[in-house]
């Protein structure tokens, strides 16, 4: 059997060589129609999913190369579906991926086939994430309620006590040096200020690094994953140390991944 060898995105007619070493012209196909469709899954809570399919509408078989753009300027590599032919006689190429939805989303994207000169309309996505479980994590407030008293803490008329008492004539009591010479006088030894005009030295603890994969958008990628270190430090350090504010040797770096962002970020918890 003779095989031949499509042009696939190049316009016009190629000449390749078949398996019994004579030449003929191969096709290159058509498209005819690009659209493109996003689907949430439609859950309030985050993360969750999403995906987002390019259709490609051609008059023969080969294979389809999609980019797909978004209104804030990214946009992916190549992504290649073989157009295959329908039970109509139609050729469709399909192109599916699937991604999370981690923060509120306004964002618009579009298809285009390289090499023809065919574009999807734009398709928005809006998706709104409702609110995170709260985390366990106990704190000592100064606002709490105040224990319940016991009945013997009423405030009402107390029974006197009956108390002795000394004669006039006898002496003053004594008083301890500390009452008296010292009083109003820094004590000597005392712990001198510090070298930095009175702020607290800032004390930091080893490196931390947290990544978020699969964010929608570079922003959010990057906010997510600082949220994911100041949790990491609240757990290994405490609450005085989860501060991205305080951090210092801060480092943050995303690259893409088709549609999405896989976004890290690095720096050493520090109390302030």
């Amino acid at each position: 059997m003779r095989k031949v060898i499509h042009a696939g995105l190049i316009a016009g007619a190629a000449t390749v060589a078949l398996a019994d070493g004579s030449a003929t012209d191969a096709y290159a196909f058509e498209v005819s129609k690009v659209e493109l469709g996003v689907a949430d899954s439609g859950s309030s809570s985050c993360p969750r999913d999403a995906k987002i399919t390019a259709w490609a509408h051609t008059d023969g078989p080969g294979v389809v190369k999609f980019v797909i753009r978004n209104d804030s300027g990214g946009k992916t590599g190549v992504l290649s579906a073989n157009a295959v032919k329908g039970p109509t006689g139609n050729y469709l190429a399909t192109y599916s991926q699937t991604f999370k939805i981690t923060t509120d989303v306004d964002i618009k994207y579009m298809a285009e086939v390289v090499g023809h000169p065919k574009i999807s309309k734009w398709v928005p996505l809006k998706a709104k994430c409702g609110p995170q479980p709260r985390k366990n994590v106990t704190t000592s407030k100064s606002g709490a309620n105040p224990p319940a008293r016991a009945t013997s803490d009423d405030d009402g008329p107390k029974p006197r006590k009956t108390t002795s008492t000394k004669s006039s004539s006898g002496g003053p009591k004594a008083r301890h040096i500390s009452e008296s010479e010292n009083k109003g006088k820094p004590a000597s030894g005392g712990s001198k200020p510090n070298s930095s005009g009175g702020k607290p030295v800032a004390t930091c603890k080893p490196m931390i690094s947290a990544t978020r994969t699969l964010a929608v958008t570079r922003a959010g990628g990057l906010a997510t994953a600082r949220a994911a270190w100041q949790s990491t430090a609240l757990a290994a350090h405490g609450a005085a140390y989860a501060r991205w504010s305080n951090a210092k040797d801060q480092s943050s770096s995303c690259s893409r991944k088709g549609l999405t962002f896989n976004c890290t970020v690095k720096a050493r918890p520090c109390k302030g």
